[in-house]
Parts: structure tokens; sequence; C-alpha cells
């Protein structure tokens, strides 16, 4: 069977009642990326029917900025620094080896902003994660996330994580970042309504790959009702 078959197929025919009823899609999906790793949401969308446009990805890989150069969009802004670009709108892109600014083009709305911010913090696998996480290098790029969330007012975002967000801060703070994240949003993002995903994802062989999907939505393209229609096609389970 070809790897399509495995996941595009299904997915296809699960949601075709609902592409059915929304019609042909009208012009392409804008998209932006922070942590973006290889991206694989650039080669996902397309095969599942849906015409996008990356403005920009943004990590400080040598080998991602590598593998999009080759794979994404060619007239995609590499950006190198997320807490740089969400604070001044611009920073060094690779891409072009100077600072370019980091908007929509003239014309275009920017529709969804992705990102999997670093799980390094978060994860059970690290020893120190009793601990705490919010010392940790990278802890801070939630907090880029947010602001550049605030800075591009996007229609949607998506965070991703690893199920250790999901766990009590550390041995004498039982609150856990993702319910800290949520309530910073609250008051950072009023325009959005987030809704949590817990995602059993498994790839092929003995793998499962256990994530947490964070979705912010615009009141604008319906906020928490749209939510509770979303939440109806997009059925999750936490354990198999």
């Amino acid at each position: 069977a070809s790897v399509d078959s495995k996941w595009v197929d299904p997915i296809m025919e699960f949601t075709e009642p609902l592409r059915e009823a929304r019609g042909e899609q009208l012009e392409e999906y804008t998209i932006a990326s922070a942590c973006s790793g290889f991206c694989a949401e650039g080669k996902g969308l397309p095969k599942l029917g849906v015409r996008t446009r990356f403005l920009w990805y943004m990590d400080p890989k040598t080998m991602c900025y590598q593998f999009l150069r080759v794979n994404g969009e060619r007239d995609a802004h590499h950006f190198v620094d997320l807490d740089e670009v969400s604070k001044l709108g611009r920073g060094f892109c690779l891409r072009h080896g100077m600072v370019c600014i980091a908007v929509a083009p003239a014309g275009a709305k920017l529709r969804s902003y992705l990102c999997g911010f670093s799980c390094t913090p978060y994860s059970t696998a690290a020893p120190s994660r009793d601990e705490g996480t919010e010392s940790h290098a990278e802890a801070h790029l939630w907090e880029s996330y947010v602001r550049e969330i605030k800075r591009t007012d996007p229609d949607e975002a998506w965070g991703e994580n690893v199920m250790g967000i999901a766990k009590r801060e550390s041995k004498v703070d039982s609150v856990s970042p993702i319910q800290k994240m949520v309530e910073a949003c609250a008051v950072e993002l009023p325009q959005m309504h987030l809704l949590v995903f817990f995602v059993c994802g498994r790839t092929f062989g003995p793998m499962v790959r256990r994530r947490i999907l964070v979705h912010l939505l615009h009141h604008r393209r319906g906020g928490a009702r749209a939510h509770e229609r979303m939440s109806n096609w997009m059925q999750v389970c936490l354990f198999e």
C-alpha cells in the first residue's frame, strides 16, 4: 500500500461531507511558521487538497534551513530568531542574507500561524523535569510565540508540544505549564478562543507520539462556536 493510502485517503474520506459543504477553496491559505523544523505541514496540506502559501519559516538550525531551501517555498523568508521577530517585526533572514520584515504582503492576510515550540523544557525524558521548566533556556519561546500572535493577528494559531507540558510544573508547584499558558492567553489574547487537543499519534512501527495541540481561533472566525463544531470533527484520544 502507498503511504498516501495509510493517512491521506482516510482523512479525505472522513472529511468529504465537510469539504462538500464548504465548497471550493477561493484563495491560497497563507501560513507562517515558527520553530518550523522540517515543516511537515508544507507537504501534508497540499496532499489534502489545500492550496497554501507559506510567507515565512523560522528556525535557527542549519539542517532545517537546508531542507526547506530544497523542499519548501522558494519565495518564503527563513528567519532565525523567534524572540527577535516577535519584538521587532523583523529579523535576520537566511534566505535573503539580510534583515527582512516579517509582514504579510499587500493584499494578503495571515490565516494561520504554526509553531512547534521547544519541547526540551517539558520533556519527561529529561532528569531535571521535576525541578521545573520556567528557568530553562528555551522556556521563553512560548511567550515569544504569544507575542508574535499578538503582532501578526492571524485568524488561527497552532502550538504543538509533548505531553510533559501537562505535568505539574515542579515538585513544589502543582500547576502545569499548559494551565499557565491557557491562563496567560486569556489575558494576552482575549480576541482568540483557546482549545487544547490531546493527540495519540503513531508512526510506522512501534513508536507512539503523544502530543498536545493548542489551537487559538479568532472570534472573527467563529471563536468558541466554531471550536464546538471543530471538536465534533476532530476526534482524538489520550490513550488507545
